[in-house]
């Protein structure tokens, strides 16, 4: 049964399938780059090479139609999608995954509409051109540690995919030589970790800046967070730099989308 499109022009061409299996309309197929004229399946995630639609129901080795772009009826996704987001290839072989808000390496699809049998333009797959800056949280104000050796959160994030994580968080000790221990994790696992001693300042006050950097890959969207403890009571996590400070941006969580 052939897909009905109706959405303007599209791009489709015959194809061999020599992906070793049936496939059905919606679902996606790469160009099989050991065979003329023809396509496979792909179980790797964010596939950059051709990319396509499947438009009816083609048997091992029989030629059949594969939309490359333009207006697709229904792309198979692995679950629910968001209408506007953007889709690529998934790590289960002839389906699309919501790849998210922003357009990443290995997306070649936009969703028109949502749930599961969403439908979709399909472009070739973006190739990226390096990380980009996509969210940045600051503290708004301070965070008072008021226990030693317990973990109080600073800046937080809620991520989806791959990302570098770079954090910077200032904090005042307010005791002699004390120490602060910094972690970035997600509640669970901690990706980075560093610790310093608290240099002094003002009377009662200890400073320190502690800097944390990770690459981490989420399977869905999760909370990623920079926690500080110290070994004395009564610190705090710092909004603005304590001396002429400029602002609150002396803890901050930066996230740069790598795919």
């Amino acid at each position: 049964m052939t897909t009905t499109n109706v959405y303007g022009r599209q791009v489709v061409v015959p194809l061999t399938n020599k992906s070793g299996g049936g496939v059905i309309a919606g679902d996606v197929v790469v160009v099989d780059t050991a065979n003329n004229d023809a396509f496979t399946t792909s179980t790797s995630g964010a596939f950059t090479g051709g990319v396509g639609v499947a438009q009816e129901t083609i048997a091992s080795n029989a030629v059949g139609r594969v939309l490359i772009a333009g207006y697709a009826a229904l792309v198979l996704t692995s679950a629910s999608v968001t209408r506007g987001n953007f889709g690529k290839t998934h790590t289960v072989a002839k389906q699309a995954v919501d790849a998210g808000a922003a357009r990443t390496v290995g997306t070649f699809c936009q969703f028109l509409t949502g749930g599961t049998t969403p439908d979709a333009i399909v472009y070739p797959a973006d190739l990226g051109g390096g990380a980009s800056v996509t969210a940045v949280n600051q503290l708004a104000a301070d965070v008072t540690m008021t226990n030693a050796n317990t973990y109080y959160d600073g800046p937080s994030l809620s991520i989806n995919g791959t990302y570098l994580l770079l954090a910077t968080v200032s904090t005042d000790g307010a005791n002699a030589s004390v120490s602060q221990t910094a972690k970035l994790w997600n509640g669970a696992t901690v990706a980075a970790s560093t610790q310093q001693l608290a240099y002094g300042g003002a009377a009662g006050r200890k400073y320190s800046s502690l800097s944390l950097s990770a690459i981490v890959t989420t399977s869905g969207s999760e909370t990623w967070k920079v926690s500080v403890a110290g070994d004395g009571a009564g610190g705090k996590i710092l909004a603005a730099a304590a001396n002429n400070g400029a602002g609150n941006n002396a803890s901050t969580l930066t996230a740069l989308k790598l795919t």
